[in-house]
């Protein structure tokens, strides 16, 4: 007869680790040896510092009473290619406090002297989400700082995004603390006077891929687009997005929207990225030649694209970055690249706004929506910088 055994481990506490092992032996004995029990309500600490043997995406630091190098306690995390992380990168994960003594803190170190810090300065269990950063701080005594209770243990989701050498703290979804033009040198994950597990660590580096790190920035910042098209085509205003005002009405005049604009890849085979007001009515960034090098054009009564003679060119091969706005004012529709005007409609079909690519990949970020009817003052004022 067949024997059968199963051993069933499940880990929780946001770890969501399960191992299912089994095995048959025919007409045997089996005997197990030096079998122990590490059980999670048993003591976390005993438990976790056991499960870091067996999960690399965790990091357990046990500091409960001790002071020290801070730095030193936990753990200084690199890319895959073993480079420092120092800007353009997004690291996220989940944060288990057990035990906690005077003074307790945790940091998320960017550079020297600059961190992020969850702070029980009171040394009363409830943590602050603060920083410190040269001569600048905040702390758990903060007016306006974010708390945590910790007292009986604390679980939540953390993520820090360096974006464009600013850097960005979101605790369960939530920005809690920037800084802006940090000293930006390695990243490292530490706590002193306490205990606690770093579990579901999730690495992504601009410089590792583009396309992946854009599409995972776009869940931390609302002003950010990513467009992945390379080597598709379709329905080119389904691929990216329509945008309204405030109240979700259409943008037909009177607008003024900007941005930068990133293009990852092109493939070479028509690739076109466009601003669309109406039917048929739309500024585009246009390669018809398919060799990496896009025209500043339109379609709309006409066409102008990269084969058109004195067309604006820019060339992608290697990805490019440029800054753009769209200014429609008393129906009148203006396109600028880099500060320059590159493209004017002076009737143009206006029904909408919007944006979207076939045949490349584009990430929009940083953007910038200016409406006349709800906030006169700040149209006009960003009105004047293009058309004086």
């Amino acid at each position: 007869m067949d024997a059968l055994f199963l051993l069933y481990l499940s880990c929780d506490g946001g770890l969501n680790a399960t191992a299912l092992c089994y095995g048959t032996a025919l007409q045997m004995d089996v005997a197990f040896s030096d079998v122990s029990i590490v059980a999670k309500s048993d003591g976390a600490d005993i438990y976790y510092a056991e499960l870091t043997k067996y999960l690399d995406n965790t990091l357990f630091i046990q500091k409960y009473g001790q002071d020290g190098d801070i730095t030193a306690s936990g753990k200084t995390f690199t890319d895959a290619s073993g480079n420092a992380l120092t800007n353009n990168y997004i690291v996220k994960g989940i944060l288990n406090v057990t035990a906690n003594s005077n003074n307790a803190h945790l940091q998320f170190r960017v550079g020297s002297g600059c961190r992020f810090l969850l702070w029980d300065s009171n040394s009363d269990g409830v943590f602050g989400a603060g920083y410190m950063y040269g001569s600048n701080s905040a702390s758990d005594k903060t007016a306006g700082v974010k708390l945590y209770d910790a007292k009986d243990g604390l679980t939540l989701e953390w993520a820090v995004v360096v974006h464009e050498s600013v850097a960005y703290w979101y605790i369960n979804g939530e920005l809690v603390q920037a800084i802006n033009s940090p000293k930006l040198e390695s990243f490292n994950i530490g706590a002193l006077q306490m205990n606690v597990l770093v579990s579901n660590i999730e690495i992504c580096a601009k410089s590792e891929g583009t396309d992946v790190y854009y599409n995972e920035l776009t869940r931390y910042f609302d002003n950010t687009l990513n467009i992945q098209m390379y080597g598709q085509n379709g329905d080119i205003s389904a691929s990216g997005k329509t945008f309204t005002d405030a109240s979700g009405n259409a943008l037909k005049n009177n607008y003024v929207i900007r941005g930068t604009m990133d293009i990852t890849a092109v493939s070479m085979s028509n690739a076109h990225f466009q601003f669309r007001f109406g039917s048929g009515c739309r500024f585009l960034l246009w390669d018809s030649n398919s060799d990496g090098v896009f025209g500043v054009g339109y379609s709309y009564n006409g066409n102008v694209n990269d084969t058109t003679a004195g067309a604006k060119l820019i060339d992608a091969k290697n990805g490019a970055t440029l800054e753009w706005a769209i200014v429609v004012n008393e129906g009148v529709a203006y396109w600028y690249i880099n500060g320059e005007l590159v493209q004017k409609f002076d009737s143009p079909k206006l029904e909408l706004f919007n944006v979207g690519a076939l045949q490349m990949n584009v990430f929009l970020s940083d953007i910038e929506l200016y409406v006349k009817a709800e906030n006169a003052d700040a149209y006009n004022a960003v009105l004047s910088e293009y058309l004086g």
